[in-house]
């Protein structure tokens, strides 16, 4: 080869290396560029699909104020039920409910009604049933897929009685494939929790069961020095699901759902701090009487779904259910047997919704539907009076002659009936602009049936009265507009106006003649809230970090209040006055590096009355609503740690802060602040390969908080001996362990 074949051939030859290693390079940074692109999709935060808007949707593309929990999240934050869960939500307050079983959840300031005729402000509905009894409203959160907290009125798809807010609850559905679960938690105060669940194929593809349960049990841990005894605060609860999932073909499925609730409690409703024998030492009281809880409630729902051709889906939701209640409450707070409740209770209630929604895509798209429901409960209070004692206390000489004791009592037949047709409809302008707009009218029909019994109830000026009926008819509106505008792909602002309302009440407690008699006091009229609102949803940083932030004003009128009369606990009901109650709300999530996920809440909320002078000697004007803290912050932190040997290890940490907040102002009522104080928890796991079984060490009120976390004034006018505030302390420090296995 000569010279110049030889160059030429050198010259090829690293010509073709020069290729060779360019087009290595090139490869290389593609592969870096797709392995990065995966590293990335891996740090990104999981998408969350709710069904806020009855249809399902991604969070961050539903223009309302949402805290939203999935499955995962769920089991970080190991809530037992409801309360638990409410810290983490901001402007969201739920607290253990009183003697009489009945529990309340306010939002944005908005909670329980007066009476139990009246309704309350924010619905809670599980797999899109409404939940109407007050006493199975703390749900327990076991198998469950999400929850999903609206904030603001919701009358238009959930209607009545939500002007706060809705919760939705969606409980998971059977799959496809055997498999299941199961947990036994021991901790301190004897506290054991097992759940389980399975999910058992009988047609391949077609049909599939799913059966799950928990049962809890826990010692109590309030000192009764009556009896030397720490059963107050004992807790014994089961709840249980059974499903059957139906799906024929890809357009027809159909879900029954049975499920069953039931608890044997020993009930902490709090201590008294101001009376004869009060104190400010939590966990200790002195009580003559017993405290108990018990309930049993049975549901049945049938969610049914067909999709068209056309893209059109029909859906029916139909339930039944059933509750029993029993509560007893020593009321005096003391060792004297003054007074002692029973509260009994009966209820049935039936639901049917229709819904037609149109298929999405095109530039119009709606939802339009039914829906019926009827509640019918009787409750039963029965008062245990010491005469001799009681009557003294009200001012009644020693040895008055009264008549032979029958207990006396109260007896109400309670009957609810709604019918309601709702619309609501999406116009997308543009890919970036969206109006909207709903419409519910419904229908409502209230009836109590009233008696009052006894022989010593007529000496306090309450004679008796046997099946006295009231009704009550309303028909109002609930509506939404607003637009919403993507001003980038990962960037949603929105603005709303909602109108939603609370029904009416109908007096229910210690009716006399003079009430029955008079043409008002007796009755109310809905109350209305207007809600005006903007907000932003935002995704950033190629989804690892979330913000969603909400402001609002609320125009709140018509508020149903009830009126203290002669200095008793009687009272007239009126339509008070008009409130506004205005704030934010900041929720935010940041998936801060593969192993670590931070997420954080903020509310803000300030409520003030009208002009509201509800008596002569008590000037209200001005005054915040009560019962509900200006602040609401929390926070959580998740590590998760690959291991080598491909097992995880897991840490956990979250803080809830809520405000301080006075109770309920009022005649001749305490205006007491409770709150104020920040509770912790935190957790440390270890999930084996393949997640057949893990292990977690946790603690709930890590730093032992024993503050106030509810206050109610007791004052039924009737002297010292009667008249006291009680406090419920939070639930001390627990800790224990947790095996699971999956399968």
């Amino acid at each position: 080869m000569s010279i110049l074949g030889l160059k030429r051939a050198l010259c090829s030859a690293v010509s073709l290396v020069a290729v060779s290693f360019s087009w290595s390079q090139v490869n290389a940074q593609e592969a870096n560029a797709e392995k990065s692109a995966g590293a990335d999709a891996a740090y990104g935060l999981e998408e969350i699909f709710i069904t806020a808007t009855k249809r399902s949707e991604s969070l961050q593309d539903v223009p309302i104020a949402i805290t939203a929990f999935g499955a995962t999240q769920l089991e970080r934050l190991r809530p037992s039920n409801l309360i638990d869960l409410s810290g983490a939500v901001p402007n969201m307050l739920m607290v253990p409910a009183g003697g009489s079983g009945r529990n309340s959840v306010s939002i944005r300031g908005l909670g329980g009604g007066i009476g139990r005729s009246s309704g309350g402000a924010v619905g809670i509905y599980i797999d899109g049933v409404y939940q109407g009894f007050s006493e199975t409203l703390n749900a327990i959160m076991a198998d469950i897929e999400r929850v999903e907290v609206l904030k603001g009125p919701q009358g238009t798809l959930f209607g009545r009685d939500t002007i706060g807010g809705a919760i939705n609850i969606t409980t998971k559905k059977p799959g496809n494939e055997f498999s299941g679960h199961a947990a036994i938690e021991y901790g301190n105060l004897n506290h054991v929790k097992l759940t389980a669940g399975i999910d058992i194929p009988l047609v391949e593809d077609v049909l599939v069961a799913r059966i799950s349960g928990q049962r809890e049990w826990e010692d109590g841990y309030v000192f009764n020095q009556f009896d030397g005894q720490t059963d107050i605060g004992a807790k014994d609860q089961f709840s249980g699901r059974a499903q059957l999932y139906f799906t024929p073909n890809d357009q027809f499925s159909a879900r029954l759902t049975f499920t069953h609730l039931e608890t044997d409690d020993t009930p902490y409703t709090g201590e008294p701090i101001n009376n004869f024998q009060g104190d400010t030492v939590p966990y200790f009281t002195n009580v003559n009487g017993t405290y108990a809880r018990k309930l049993n409630a049975d549901a049945l729902s049938l969610t049914m779904e067909y999709e068209a051709n056309s893209g059109y889906v029909f859906t029916s939701i139909s339930s039944y259910s059933n509750s029993k209640d029993f509560s007893t409450q020593d009321t005096d707070y003391t060792t004297q047997a003054h007074l002692f409740e029973t509260f009994r209770g009966n209820g049935d209630e039936y639901s049917q919704e229709l819904r037609l929604t149109s298929p999405t895509g095109k530039a119009f798209d709606f939802i339009v539907g039914g829906y019926y429901f009827k509640n019918v409960n009787d409750k039963i209070d029965v008062y245990d009076i010491d005469e001799a004692s009681y009557s003294v206390s009200l001012g009644f000489p020693a040895g008055f002659p009264f008549p032979p004791t029958i207990e006396p009592g109260q007896e109400r037949d309670f009957t609810t009936k709604t019918v309601a047709a709702f619309a609501n409809a999406n116009y997308h302008i543009s890919d970036e602009l969206t109006v909207f707009a709903g419409l519910r009218l419904t229908s409502e029909k209230k009836e109590t049936t009233y008696s009052i019994f006894g022989s010593f109830t007529p000496f306090i000026g309450f004679p008796n009265i046997e099946d006295f009926v009231s009704k009550t008819s309303d028909s109002p509106l609930s509506w939404t507009v607003g637009a919403r505008y993507k001003l980038t792909e990962d960037f949603m602002v929105y603005g709303t106006v909602a109108r939603g309302y609370r029904s009416g009440a109908i007096k229910d407690y210690f009716v006399t003649p003079a009430d029955i008699a008079a043409e008002t006091g007796f009755f109310t009229k809905p109350e209305f809230v207007t809600n005006y609102e903007v907000g932003f949803k935002a995704d950033a940083f190629d989804n690892r970090l979330q913000a969603n932030f909400a402001a609002f004003y609320m125009d709140y009128t018509d508020i149903i209040g009830a009126i203290a009369t002669n200095g008793s606990f009687t009272s007239i009901l009126v339509n008070a006055t008009t409130a506004s109650v205005k704030g934010f709300e900041l929720d935010v999530r940041a998936q801060l590096s593969e192993t670590l996920l931070w997420s954080a809440s903020v509310g803000y909320l300030k409520s003030t009355y009208g002009d509201f002078q509800p008596t002569p000697d008590l000037d209200l004007t001005g005054e915040p609503l009560g019962n509900f803290p200006d602040w609401s912050l929390s926070s959580s932190l998740d590590y998760s740690l690959p291991l080598s040997n491909d097992g995880t290890f897991t840490a956990h940490a979250d803080l809830a802060y809520k405000g301080v907040y006075a109770t309920t102002p009022g005649e001749g009522l305490e205006r007491r602040e409770i709150g104020g104080y920040v509770k912790a928890n935190a957790a440390l796991g270890y999930v084996a390969p393949e997640e057949v079984w893990s292990v977690t060490l946790w603690v709930e009120n890590l730093f032992d908080v024993d503050d106030a976390q509810r206050g109610n004034n007791w004052n039924a006018g009737q002297g010292f001996f009667n008249d006291h505030f009680v406090v419920t302390y939070e639930h001390p420090r627990t800790y224990g362990l947790t095996l699971a296995t999956r399968f």
